[in-house]
């Protein structure tokens, strides 16, 4: 049978702080997000393709290192972008304990993480599953009013 069906996996809460450093008031000085602040980051994914002998898309069971790749980034940590120009106070945080940091490669915005997210959990689905399903969209949640999609 070659059809295409989909399937949903969410994962909720994260506990993750981040800081936007080119975030600023109308007076030039840093804005809100500039700041350190933080948010319960949720994930929804969702899978594509065939199905297999078994009737699913991907196996969910499958999906515990999907699951720990997003425990490592996001869950009590905090997030940075790697073009952050006061990096260096920041490994100093960490460096001190304070801070158990992540750099993201293109920016910590909701965008952003589900870019990065889709780049390092496609290519796992598409290898478990033999090649014959993929991540079609990834929304990252920063909280209930604010999510971005990546299809």
């Amino acid at each position: 049978m070659s059809v295409e069906l989909r399937s949903t996996k969410s994962y909720w809460k994260f506990p993750v702080a981040h800081c936007q450093w080119f975030d600023q008031n109308p007076d030039g000085s840093s804005g809100p997000c500039a700041k350190w602040h933080g948010y319960g980051r949720s994930f929804h994914f969702e899978f594509a393709g065939e199905i297999d002998d078994h009737g699913w898309i991907v196996g969910f069971g499958d999906l515990k290192p999907v699951k720990a790749f997003l425990e490592y980034y996001f869950d009590h940590t905090a997030v940075a972008p790697a073009d952050d120009p006061r990096m260096l106070e920041i490994l100093k945080a960490c460096d001190a304990g304070l801070v158990d940091l992540r750099v993201l490669p293109y920016g910590v915005a909701m965008e952003m993480s589900s870019l990065f997210i889709f780049e390092q959990v496609n290519p796992f689905i598409y290898q478990i599953s033999g090649g014959r399903a993929y991540v079609r969209k990834i929304e990252s949640r920063e909280h209930n009013s604010y999510s971005a999609l990546f299809e």
